[in-house]
């Protein structure tokens, strides 16, 4: 959360210097509400990347990788990349969702 924070408070900092600097002709872009906008990724950071972390190291590497390839270790390392690759195109797409839904940013 205190990352998010950051990071977006910058964002804010940078839409400011942008506007002093160019004036008002510029490119204007609305300030991002800080911190409702980071107190809404943390709660899916603590739920949904939690939850599915925890299932694809817990239930599908240790007892479906790790026991389909216990003979090839470079399968199962393989799987598990796929695996966690997948994971995080699938966290990158759901807090898309969960941003939008949640009123963040403005869904496409």
């Amino acid at each position: 959360t205190f990352k998010a924070m950051a990071g977006y408070g910058l964002t804010n900092l940078m839409i400011h210097l942008r506007r002093v600097l160019n004036g008002s002709s510029g490119c204007v872009k609305e300030e991002l509400p800080v911190m409702r906008t980071s107190a809404a990724i943390g709660a899916y950071m603590a739920v949904s990347s939690n939850l599915r972390y925890q299932f694809i190291a817990g239930v599908l590497e240790q007892r479906f990788l790790g026991r389909v390839f216990r003979s090839n270790q470079s399968l199962s390392n393989f799987g598990s990349l796929v695996l966690r690759t997948g994971n995080l195109y699938l966290g990158a797409s759901m807090l898309v969702d969960w941003l939008s839904l949640t009123s963040q940013i403005k869904g496409s």
